[in-house]
């Protein structure tokens, strides 16, 4: 909730705007949210074809999967996920269930990770994960690249599905913030809004808790939880 003294300074602001210079500046910024938004949607038509589902942006991996990028309210592309068809049977009927999950082999898996780095490059590997908590029969074990966060459904050494968080920008008010080791790598977490995002040790740094600054994070990765807060 912003400060009297916050909401004085926005009212000011506006008032000093006519309502032509007004318009003019929300139809900037929803038309930057509006190009960002469909650059992505571009690159997935021109590497995977025409969506098959324009609501829920779905593009063809090949007879199984299906590619799904999804945006923040501000147009930021904020996860490629590749999934089994059958995920999305109640949209589609048709899209049953098999008897047998549909699985990558890991060769299939760099392959097509590969392919999507057309939409959202990653840059390099940092570190990668095997193993972990497992339900379901599946682990979900992390890769991290320079610019972004791979998780990987894994079923023994075959992949059921992964998703990639890549890195963006945001302007943000930060509520939380907390920073711990895993394994020998060090997380940033931060709380914005009820949703946990990872940040880089620069943007850490210099954190000024309570007021609005521009940062670039990775997420919010589903399942995450901090201070009572979990992704959905």
């Amino acid at each position: 909730m912003k400060s009297r003294r916050e909401v004085n300074s926005d009212v000011m602001l506006l008032s000093r705007l006519s309502c032509p210079a007004l318009v003019l500046v929300l139809a900037i910024g929803c038309a930057a949210q509006n190009i960002q938004k469909r650059m992505a949607l571009n690159s997935c038509s021109r590497i995977f074809g025409a969506t098959i589902d324009p609501q829920l942006n779905l593009f063809v991996v090949d007879s199984n999967f299906v590619l799904q990028p999804r945006f923040d309210s501000a147009g930021n592309l904020t996860v490629l996920s590749v999934l089994p068809k059958y995920y999305f049977a109640e949209q589609h009927p048709e899209w049953t269930e098999p008897p047998h999950w549909p699985l990558f082999s890991n060769a299939e898996y760099r392959t097509l990770l590969a392919r999507v780095d057309g939409v959202a490059p990653k840059g390099k590997l940092i570190a990668s994960y095997s193993g972990g908590a497992v339900t379901n029969s599946t682990a979900y074990p992390p890769d991290r690249y320079e610019r972004a966060l791979v998780i990987r459904g894994e079923v023994v050494d075959r992949i059921r599905f992964f998703h990639i968080y890549p890195a963006h920008q945001i302007q943000a008010r930060v509520r939380k913030s907390r920073h711990y080791q895993f394994f020998s790598l060090d997380i940033y977490q931060v709380l914005i809004g009820d949703l946990i995002y990872f940040i880089e040790a620069a943007d850490y740094r210099r954190l000024k808790r309570g007021s609005t600054q521009t940062l670039t994070v990775v997420g919010p990765v589903k399942g995450f939880c901090f201070a009572h807060f979990c992704n959905p």
